[in-house]
């Protein structure tokens, strides 16, 4: 069953962003769980530090306001990778391959055009207008207020939500589960899109795939905004990746999806 979408009645926090009213959250129902989204603001990005880059979001896009969690994702795909079996925990152990995957049968189902967010949305919503090592600025003392990582994670992942959020209202955006993006990886930022779209050039089937936000797993250092790391977009059925999950993002007029995933070892329509 698809009651489909559903845009709120009321204002939720988030829905005024950047000094002024963009739209109202809207949310996706599989059959019983729902998939929350968030307007991010149009604006622009800094991106990369040795040799930073512009990055122009001309439009506002719509993420999802948690990483996908266990329940819903075997709700559509039918099964259940995830090493941690709490259904509010986000779901890991899943590809690059499989987040895809998900996405394209999410948007056959649902008539909306469902990705992976570019890594250049990923990290301008994450930041949420913070030039810090973090969401919150660059107090190290803060942030478990905000993640789940190596100190304070007890050596597993859990419930989406429960940390703070950040200031655009996106939870878990730090630390639990690494996050995929669309991108294939690049060394630098040397040619990177300008409009904030994925950089998918030079990719191949056997191509890495860019991770972000840092694991349960993961030092605080690995959790910053700005962190970067990789893996193959199918290695998960080589390693057991607990720390690898999807986030939506919508790719409409707007944009709608995160996915996440850390190694052991280190056809769209307007709905508006």
């Amino acid at each position: 069953k698809w009651p489909g979408i559903r845009n709120n009645e009321l204002p939720k926090k988030g829905s005024e962003l950047s000094g002024h009213r963009t739209s109202w959250p809207f949310e996706i129902w599989l059959d019983q769980p729902r998939i929350e989204f968030v307007l991010i603001p149009e604006g622009k990005l800094l991106i990369g530090s040795k040799e930073p880059h512009t990055v122009v979001f001309e439009k506002p896009f719509y993420l999802a306001k948690y990483a996908l969690t266990r329940k819903q994702y075997a709700q559509l795909a039918g099964k259940n990778p995830s090493h941690f079996k709490t259904k509010s925990c986000p779901v890991e152990s899943v590809s690059w391959d499989d987040s895809v995957a998900f996405c394209e049968k999410l948007s056959q189902q649902s008539g909306v055009h469902f990705g992976l967010p570019s890594e250049a949305q990923w990290e301008y919503a994450c930041r949420a207008g913070s030039t810090g090592l973090w969401c919150f600025g660059s107090k190290e003392s803060q942030l478990p207020r905000y993640a789940w990582y190596d100190k304070n994670s007890g050596g597993k992942t859990h419930p989406v939500g429960k940390k703070e959020p950040n200031d655009w209202s996106l939870y878990d955006m730090h630390g639990n589960v690494w996050e995929w993006c669309e991108d294939a990886w690049h060394d630098s930022y040397k040619g990177v899109p300008s409009d904030g779209s994925a950089w998918k050039d030079g990719a191949d089937e056997k191509d890495a795939r860019v991770l972000r936000g840092g694991s349960w797993r993961h030092d605080t250092s690995r959790c910053r905004a700005f962190f970067r790391s990789r893996n193959a977009r199918a290695r998960v059925e080589l390693l057991r990746l607990s720390d690898f999950a999807p986030r939506l993002v919508a790719l409409c007029s707007f944009t709608l999806l995160r996915s996440a995933r850390s190694p052991l070892s280190g056809g769209a329509r307007d709905f508006f």
